[in-house]
């Protein structure tokens, strides 16, 4: 699917993202929150999900080893048992 964006959209996507700093948003997120980060990520590295996660009331941090920028792909088995974990055992919400 990534694939068959045309570069330019892709070009532009990250373009209107580029500067955007949401840091100060952080503390009012009140959903049960899981931050995945690759081992391997040089774009969005643990230390960075590190960050938002010390911003994030009652949120945490799994780190997938082997795994880059889509840890999804990369990892997918290791990625969906965490989201499955993290979903069943949130909150139902209204």
């Amino acid at each position: 699917m990534v694939e068959a964006n045309p570069v330019e959209g892709y070009a532009s996507s990250c373009a209107a993202v580029e500067h955007m700093d949401l840091r100060a948003e952080l503390p009012a997120i009140a959903a049960p929150t899981l931050a995945i980060a690759g081992a391997d990520d040089p774009v969005t590295p643990p230390a960075l999900l590190e960050e938002i996660v010390a911003k994030v009331a009652g949120s945490r941090l799994a780190v997938v080893e082997r795994a880059a920028h889509l840890a999804n792909l990369d990892q997918p088995e290791q990625v969906d048992r965490l989201l499955l974990a993290h979903l069943t055992a949130a909150p139902d919400l209204p």
